[in-house]
């Protein structure tokens, strides 16, 4: 696997090829003249109680290799929606994951509801053909990333109405992640080095996460009892891919994490656990 470096320098050369032939200053008219953008933030924390749930599509990954050639994304991506997803997250990366920019403009005229660009984020021009792309919410790392200009990539997208889920591996990246103005955190269980999942990362990392951010629980889930867990530490959102993308019925595996994500009596009061961490322990 690519070390964050790599990534960082292929998405660069990505990103300069791109703008070789599309130029920034029409992109930025292109995303001028995008429809306004949906609130990704409001659906993926719309009510206590309530663990809403993103599918992703994606073919391939780094770690797992290759998934599933989704031939048809807008088909895939209405399944999600069917089973009960609240928002969509297409992979654009093509050399790590197979993804296009195609697969997410299709899926985007086709539903109208709030889509996430994920790829390798690194420059604003990504931040402005995302916009012109018409999404809603776009991915940004804090290990691929400068402070200073994560910040800045955070500032620029919610500057154009969208959203930046800004992901973490840690509560040193959390921590980051807040300083840089993130109001949506993922906190990703999957090592970056060795690609093991260790799912108790979430509830290592969410009690620094002040309770008015929205944190997404990423990697690992299987089925509903991976839900459930992420659910019981006090996620607000779980992301969920792989799973969604090898089953044969996504839509019947859907209804069971949604069905596992509605249960109150599961989240805890992440409130106060904010503030006892705060007073008498950091």
């Amino acid at each position: 696997m690519l070390t964050y470096e790599e990534f960082y320098r292929q998405a660069k050369a990505g990103v300069a090829l791109r703008e070789a032939t599309v130029p920034l200053e029409l992109v930025k008219e292109q995303a001028r003249h995008a429809p306004s953008p949906k609130d990704g933030l409001a659906v993926l924390h719309s009510r206590p109680g309530f663990v809403a749930i993103m599918g992703e599509i994606k073919r391939q990954t780094p770690t797992a290799g290759f998934l599933n050639p989704i031939e048809d994304p807008v088909e895939l991506a209405r399944e999600y929606i069917e089973g009960g997803a609240v928002a969509v997250s297409v992979v654009t990366d093509h050399p790590n994951y197979l993804g296009t920019t195609e697969d997410f403009v299709q899926v985007r005229q086709a539903l109208d509801v709030p889509l996430l660009r994920k790829e390798y984020v690194v420059t604003p021009y990504q931040i402005h053909e995302s916009r012109a792309m018409g999404a809603d919410m776009v991915l940004l790392m804090v290990a691929l990333l400068e402070p200073i200009v994560l910040e800045s990539l955070v500032e620029r997208t919610h500057s154009l109405g969208m959203c930046a889920l800004v992901e973490c591996h840690s509560r040193l990246e959390a921590r980051q992640a807040i300083s840089a103005g993130a109001r949506l955190i993922g906190i990703n269980a999957r090592n970056r080095e060795t690609g093991a999942v260790d799912r108790s990362m979430c509830e290592q990392t969410i009690d620094v996460i002040p309770p008015d951010i929205t944190v997404v629980a990423e990697s690992g889930v299987h089925g509903p009892q991976e839900v459930f867990d992420y659910a019981r530490v006090g996620a607000d959102a779980i992301l969920v891919g792989e799973a969604l993308v090898r089953s044969p019925d996504p839509v019947n595996l859907l209804r069971k994490m949604t069905s596992a994500a509605q249960h109150p009596a599961l989240r805890p009061d992440r409130a106060s656990r904010y503030r006892h961490n705060t007073e008498g322990h950091e």
